[in-house]
């Protein structure tokens, strides 16, 4: 082996050959050998199927966390079977608030409702002095008799409503959305809401926060829009996206035909409730 300070020139070809073999070896030394590639290759496969595993592991826990959801929302609704919220009253700090309502019950909804069968709680901060009321019943009668007479609130500016949970609230403000557009599209059409399910041609519908319109567990655009007759998929996309315009509706009245864009800075529109 020539020393550092030979000259090429007085090396002879068995020298110089050694020389560039080893410099081949040593740059050789570096790269992935055959082995290696097979080694990364086992690797990139079961990181893929761990992560395959790890996807439908994270779906399962998604479903059996929106079950969970589901029923406990079920239980809350259940806990509030016997409230109505009225909206659209006028009062102070000062009044009886129990006799209000009664007062309101007899003079508006025409009913003489038991003032020892019910309490009554303002919802919401501050001082308004018209905040909704949350009236609970001792009696469930007492509340199906106020519901049965709502239509004595035709066109004088009060509410009542069901008093339901965050998340119940949430899927029925897109179902009423839903029929809304169904109404606008196809007048005339059946189509009901009942609680947190939409009802058409006797089929039911739901809506998943996660997942957006649901037919039997599965994504149900494509069979509301053949029971309908009308092509909703633009419409539900914009809906679960949070992208209709609030105006939406008043843009596009009852038998004028719209094409669905997404704009830019998405605005939700407020549903009837």
């Amino acid at each position: 082996m020539p020393t550092s300070s030979q000259s090429i020139s007085q090396m002879s070809m068995n020298d110089l050959t050694q020389v560039m073999s080893n410099l081949l070896d040593l740059k050789l030394s570096t790269l992935a050998t055959k082995e290696d590639i097979n080694h990364l290759r086992e690797d990139y496969a079961a990181l893929k199927e761990e992560n395959r595993f790890l996807r439908s592991e994270i779906d399962s826990l998604k479903l059996v966390c929106e079950k969970s959801v589901k029923t406990i929302d079920e239980i809350d609704f259940r806990s509030r079977r016997n409230n109505l919220i009225f909206k659209g009253i006028k009062y102070s700090s000062t009044d009886d608030m129990v006799k209000l309502i009664g007062d309101f019950c007899q003079q508006v909804l025409k009913l003489n409702i038991n003032t020892d069968f019910f309490q009554v709680t303002p919802l919401g901060r501050g001082n308004l002095d018209d905040k909704p009321l949350l009236v609970t019943f001792l009696r469930f009668h007492d509340k199906l008799a106020i519901l049965k007479n709502c239509k004595c609130l035709k066109n004088t500016g009060f509410v009542i409503q069901q008093d339901y949970p965050l998340n119940i609230r949430q899927r029925r403000s897109k179902l009423l959305l839903i029929r809304r557009e169904i109404l606008r599209k196809k007048f005339g059409v059946r189509v009901a809401i009942l609680n947190d399910t939409l009802l058409i041609q006797n089929e039911r519908f739901e809506w998943s926060l996660a997942k957006g319109l649901i037919f039997q567990n599965e994504e149900g655009t494509r069979k509301l829009s053949e029971l309908v007759g009308a092509d909703l998929t633009n419409f539900i996309n914009a809906l679960a996206s949070n992208s209709i315009p609030a105006d939406y509706f008043s843009n596009n009245p009852i038998g004028k035909s719209v094409v669905m864009s997404t704009p830019a800075a998405p605005s939700a529109v407020q549903p009837p409730t």
